[in-house]
């Protein structure tokens, strides 16, 4: 016991993450586990395991609790202003009411493009999970929500499957909504044309 606690104060005093002071208890508690069924008795029996137990649980909260904190708060980086999404919102009307005019392929290409702009446009506006998500991102996965006016990036986790299989629901900034919006209401009516 006093081992554990002794090796518990060393990681806080060289200041480890919480996930890797985690690790390393969620490791001890296994290797706990190990040695207890080798001698045929139970880990919880060991004086050190509810130590080890409480720190893992502690540490795990931790651990969620900056990971859900990550994932709500906005960009440490300068966002657009609104008036500088409305110009840049200008120019993407204006580029897509000239596909219009171009052969059914090439406006299947502008389209292409566009959505490859507008992910990253996204990607940089919010705090949003990995990029690979974007790549599965259809239709179905946005919600226009009346109240706030804007859309709503909605993935259920398993269909298309997440890594940790979570849903993921992301309010996109109102200035960001405008760009789907443009998409939606010029772009997929030109590629029906």
């Amino acid at each position: 016991m006093e081992i554990v606690q002794k090796f518990f104060w060393t990681c806080k005093a060289r200041k480890n993450s919480p996930n890797r002071i985690y690790n390393l208890f969620l490791l001890i508690g296994q290797i706990l586990h190990f040695t207890a069924s080798r001698t045929g008795a139970k880990a919880e029996e060991a004086p050190s395991f509810p130590f080890v137990s409480r720190t893992q649980k502690l540490y795990r909260k931790a651990i969620q609790r900056a990971h859900q904190a990550a994932s709500i708060l906005p960009p440490k980086f300068p966002l657009l202003k609104e008036d500088e999404y409305e110009t840049l919102r200008q120019k993407c009307e204006t580029f897509l009411y000239r596909t219009g005019s171009l052969s059914p392929a090439e406006r299947r290409k502008c389209s292409r493009e566009y959505m490859d702009h507008l992910i990253l446009l996204t990607l940089i506006s919010v705090a949003t999970p990995r990029h690979q998500i974007f790549s599965l991102m259809e239709l179905r996965h946005l919600v226009w929500m009346e109240d706030e006016d804007t859309y709503q990036i909605i993935f259920d986790g398993s269909n298309p499957p997440l890594k940790n299989g979570k849903a993921i629901l992301l309010l996109l900034p109102r200035g960001v909504s405008v760009f789907y919006k443009v998409f939606f209401s010029q772009c997929l009516y030109s590629l029906s044309l």
